[in-house]
């Protein structure tokens, strides 16, 4: 009886350590995340294991000819929409 009571506490530790190790690869699990890139590099997405968006960030200062030309454009096209009659 001795041999098959050992055996049991011997499986029910195996048990217990995998059953941890689920706990922990679980909680881990939220630490995953991702990031995309804008094909033109200036806007990255960050989101995490469930999809939830944990960061946005927008990068002009790698172009700022670009980011000038784009608010000049954006600016005139203000500029004219007010014109209009």
């Amino acid at each position: 009886m001795d041999i098959f009571r050992a055996s049991i506490e011997e499986l029910a530790g195996d048990v217990n350590r995998q059953i941890e190790r689920v706990r922990e690869t679980y909680g881990k699990l939220g630490d995953v995340e991702s990031t995309a890139h804008s094909a033109d590099g200036m806007i990255s997405v960050t989101v995490g294991a469930n999809g939830q968006v944990r960061d946005i960030q927008r990068d002009l200062a790698w172009n700022p000819g670009l980011v000038h030309a784009r608010e000049e454009t954006a600016a005139r096209e203000g500029l004219q929409a007010r014109a209009a009659p």
